[in-house]
């Protein structure tokens, strides 16, 4: 949606104008097009939090209900329509909304699935600010399936959240201490960080945003790795996909008599500093895997989320589908495969 609302509005789109009747003509006319082509669907997002590099709304994300359908119509019943709803990941980076306006969101989707009779898609999770936020989803998933409407929830098979490490965003990002030594190559920066006084310094220091004041994804971001670093996991090999709580940071440190903080630094900048601990944001509010299974157990949840790369530096997800077959049928340990 977003590129087809650039190439058909210029920056009108940029600016989140309303789309005129001829804009929609228009997109309409290219979906058309491209589904006679060989498309195999159509895909828009309504997620706040996706934003550019600038911080700006990705076009399409308050786009009108009139201008999805027309573009759901133009797509016709044999594509698959796949949507990021907003309120998907609760209040993690930006104010959560009710559950009402969650369902609210869903309706959207009914409307879909039974003006163009097509399959309808989109991702759930489970989510810190309401975990039942993911079954009552899935439940109006259902009861829409059940009068004929083919609406899937997808969810990932694991638990996601952000990858943290000192070549991508991480507790100590903004600290003045640490962003004096940030250009520095990652072998030297960690022999640089492990310095007594630097080391005391960074781990004192208030966050100083600098260029990313104007950004307040990478600012929610920053504040969320630092409010759950405890809850956080260690990345050693092998992996453990499933780790207990007394495995999570907050527990390591406790047990050597560390801050959360001063253990995640002390584990960045051992070695050469390319160590990792990851903040499993979703689907993993209780530390284990039981509501993904609650989820999968339901014949129209799909695996999904397979992120490949869009999130670059947070999240490595491409491995779902192989983790599905193997982790839900073989590996899992804590619970029924």
């Amino acid at each position: 949606h977003a590129p087809l609302r650039v190439f058909v509005m210029g920056e009108r789109a940029f600016r989140d104008e309303a789309a005129t009747p001829g804009d929609v003509a228009e997109m309409s006319r290219l979906v058309r097009e491209a589904m006679d082509a060989g498309a195999v669907g159509f895909s828009t997002g309504r997620f706040i939090e996706h934003r550019s590099i600038k911080g700006a709304i990705v076009p399409g994300t308050y786009a009108s209900e009139e201008e999805v359908l027309a573009l759901a119509q133009a797509m016709g019943p044999k594509g698959v329509f796949q949507i990021i709803l907003r309120g998907g990941i609760g209040s993690l980076l930006m104010p959560s909304i009710t559950r009402d306006e969650r369902l609210l969101e869903h309706r959207l989707l009914e409307k879909v699935a039974a003006e163009t009779g097509c399959s309808v898609t989109y991702g759930i999770a489970d989510f810190p600010s309401d975990p039942e936020d993911i079954y009552m989803m899935a439940d109006a998933s259902a009861a829409a399936l059940d009068k004929g409407l083919r609406i899937y929830p997808q969810t990932s098979p694991r638990g996601a959240g952000q990858i943290n490490n000192l070549e991508g965003y991480h507790a100590f990002y903004m600290r003045p201490g640490y962003r004096e030594v940030r250009d520095l190559p990652l072998k030297e920066r960690a022999a640089a960080m492990r310095d007594p006084e630097r080391r005391a310094r960074i781990l004192s220091e208030a966050d100083e945003p600098g260029e990313y004041a104007v950004d307040p994804m990478v600012m929610g971001l920053i504040r969320y790795i630092q409010s759950d670093i405890a809850n956080s996991y260690i990345l050693n090999s092998p992996l453990d996909y499933e780790p207990s709580l007394d495995r999570s940071v907050g527990k390591l440190a406790a047990a050597v008599g560390k801050t959360s903080e001063e253990y995640v630094y002390d584990h960045y900048t051992q070695g050469d500093g390319g160590d990792f601990n990851v903040s499993l944001a979703l689907n993993y509010v209780h530390h284990d895997l039981d509501a993904v299974e609650r989820l999968l157990r339901q014949d129209h949840v799909v695996t999904g989320l397979g992120d490949g790369g869009a999130h670059m530096k947070l999240i490595c997800d491409a491995a779902n589908p192989t983790f599905q077959l193997a982790f839900w049928s073989r590996d899992r340990t804590r619970g029924p495969l």
